[in-house]
């Protein structure tokens, strides 16, 4: 017969229900145990039930089974504990929960919010400074401008030791004072109540070129009580525009030229100011084909820079340049003039400028094409040796498509080497109470009349002075001719070229050589000495990189050498290094000699010294000068004998 049970296990005890035949749980069913399980408040106490045994439900043991201890069986004296009934709680609704946590957080977060806006907002912030700038969106150039700075403290506290930092452009007024370089000012403000807002009010000119943006920069330092930081505000820039500048660049020349023709230009600066306008600097760019040759007033550094000390409101000063003008046919060529503030460093330099203007002008072709020439170099600068007669060519073309007449040519020599009396023109007219050679019709027929692509030549000489310092001839040739062969007719056509010819200076050089001691005339197997003197002499320039040099023969000892002098053995080479010699400064040393004659030089002046050779170069000219001098020999100065070697 199959058995079946149903046990239910609870602490250690075993609630256990069984029919043999009917499967129905007699004692403990499972309902009573179900009702015991889900009790709630009460606690039963567990009925006892009958410990299982084979023996009680009639089980026979195997015999394995019997020769199994029985340890395990629990003696009757031994008590036992009554299992404890599972307790059981109803599960509670998850929608209750979640509405009690959102009552709870919702309370929380109120609480949180309310605290922080009673008592979390005292801390300082930067962001609870307000700065404020109201400027004027444009301002004439050197016109007051009327700026206000408002800073506000919206935080909680003081702030305090307070500073308003302002950063001005370039070329700034300031109280008077005008600054040429980028400043930075600093306006004590002390301490900003909680709430308060300081207002400050400047006046600053500002300088520029018309439509020029100058932006200024706003910012504040400030400290708070209990802490030794500096902190800092700024603000965004402002831009004010520069309406008009405080002084105005009017050109006035020409606006076409012939290439080599001089040119004039008038530069008017006016005052556009309600103060007076100081330590001005004008400066002007020229094209590299422009010759400067005059102005007026003179500048003060190069020949392109003035300075204008004052320009009251309203007042006007003129600057006139005169030069010549250069370039290609067809070309345009351009000259800047600017006007603004000196530097601090360098008061002939230009910092900030305050208006600029242009001129530009075009290069036609020119009506005569001029050939200028010296000694056959056409160089717009050539150098020749001092003394050296210079021969002039100018080659004239007519390079219109009609004849040209009554042409003239001025040539006039200028320069401090300049000499009208040693002049040579066989078809010219020396004026020389002007410093001129005129070339006309009146002198030469041929310049009466010149057909389209026709030439002609004319031809003068000079002679430098030789006794001047940096000695240079400027000649400087002008044309002119007229359209129509009518004898009213005024020379309209013009053109001119200039060369500037520069004299190397005369080094003069010496050398002697002088009996000292020993036999003289010398003789065979006896020592004699003598010394070497060398000279030099500077001219009318200064020369550089100047050195003597000069072969000693084998048998001539050389003794103790002075400072700048030295020999050298293996090339039995003396150099003499002279350096510099300034114009007109004479320099001098004396090398020791001696020299015993062999049998093989009787009858002989044995030579001390081989030719010398100077090398200089010559700074005005920037040329090297290369003279040379003869041998020295046993033929002294200071002997009456002639320095032949005696048996």
């Amino acid at each position: 017969m199959a058995l079946s049970r149903y046990a239910i296990w609870q602490n250690d005890g075993i609630v256990v229900g069984m029919d043999e035949k009917k499967n129905i749980i007699k004692e403990g069913s499972v309902d009573t145990a179900r009702e015991r399980l889900y009790e709630r408040e009460e606690k039963r106490e567990a009925e006892h039930l009958p410990r299982y045994s084979h023996e009680a439900y009639g089980v026979r043991k195997s015999k394995e089974q019997e020769d199994v201890a029985t340890d395990w069986d629990i003696p009757e004296d031994v008590p036992q504990e009554a299992p404890a009934v599972m307790s059981y709680k109803p599960k509670r609704s998850y929608r209750a929960i979640a509405l009690t946590f959102g009552v709870v957080f919702f309370i929380i977060s109120s609480a949180i919010a309310a605290l922080y806006l009673t008592f979390g907002n005292q801390d300082i912030s930067g962001s609870n400074i307000r700065i404020s700038v109201n400027a004027p969106y444009a301002v004439g150039g050197g016109e007051e401008a009327n700026i206000i700075i408002s800073v506000a403290n919206n935080n909680s506290t003081a702030i305090t030791e307070a500073e308003l930092i302002v950063e001005y452009p370039q070329g700034t007024e300031i109280d008077g004072e005008r600054s040429r370089e980028l400043v930075v000012k600093r306006y004590p403000l002390q301490t900003i109540a909680s709430g308060e807002t300081v207002n400050t009010e400047l006046r600053p000119r500002l300088f520029g070129e018309e439509n020029d943006e100058k932006d200024i920069r706003v910012s504040v330092e400030y400290k708070v009580d209990g802490s030794a930081a500096t902190f800092y505000r700024e603000s965004d820039p402002v831009r004010v525009v520069i309406s008009s500048s405080p002084v105005s660049i009017v050109l006035d020349s020409v606006t076409s030229i012939t290439s080599g023709q001089e040119y004039v230009l008038t530069a008017t600066l006016i005052s556009n100011s309600d103060a007076d306008l100081t330590n001005l600097i004008v400066q002007a760019t020229y094209p590299r084909t422009f010759d400067v040759k005059s102005s007026e007033p003179t500048a003060v550094a190069g020949r392109n820079t003035w300075r204008i000390e004052k320009l009251e409101p309203g007042e006007e000063t003129k600057i006139t340049i005169v030069g010549i003008l250069s370039g290609d046919r067809e070309t345009i060529q351009a000259i800047d003039v600017s006007v603004g503030l000196a530097s601090q460093v360098d008061t002939s330099k230009l910092t900030s400028t305050l208006s600029t203007a242009r001129m530009e002008v075009l290069i036609e072709a020119p009506f005569l094409a001029i050939e200028l020439s010296a000694n056959r170099q056409n160089a717009d600068t050539v150098a020749f040796a001092i003394g050296q007669e210079v021969q002039m060519d100018a080659k004239i073309t007519n390079t219109l498509t009609q004849p040209i007449y009554n042409i003239a040519l001025l040539a006039r020599l200028t320069g401090t080497a300049a000499d009208l009396t040693k002049v040579s023109a066989t078809k010219g007219y020396i004026d020389l109470g002007e410093g001129i050679i005129t070339f006309d019709k009146i002198e030469d027929a041929a310049l009466t009349q010149l057909n389209p692509g026709e030439s002609r030549t004319i031809t003068f000489g000079f002679t430098p002075k030789a006794d001047v310092r940096t000695p240079e001839i400027i000649v400087s040739l002008d044309v002119a001719a007229a359209r129509s062969d009518s004898a009213t007719a005024a020379r309209d056509l013009s053109a001119a070229r200039k060369m500037t010819i520069r004299f190397i200076s005369a080094i003069s050089v010496l050398s002697v050589i002088e009996h000292v001691s020993g036999i003289h005339p010398p003789r065979v197997g006896e020592k004699t000495e003598y010394r070497a003197t060398f000279s030099v002499q500077g001219g009318g320039n200064e020369s550089r990189d100047s050195a003597l040099t000069a072969q000693v023969p084998r048998g001539v000892m050389v003794g103790a050498l002075p400072a700048g002098v030295t020999f050298t053995e293996s090339t039995r080479t003396l150099t003499w290094t002279i350096g510099t010699i300034a114009a007109n400064e004479p320099k001098t040393v004396v090398v020791p000699l001696s020299h015993t004659p062999t049998v093989l030089e009787v009858g002989t002046r044995p030579t001390l010294v081989q030719p010398q050779t100077v090398v200089s170069t010559d700074q005005f000219t920037r040329q090297q000068v290369t003279l040379t001098l003869p041998a020295l020999t046993t033929q002294t100065a200071n002997s009456q004998s002639d320095g032949q070697v005696q048996q």
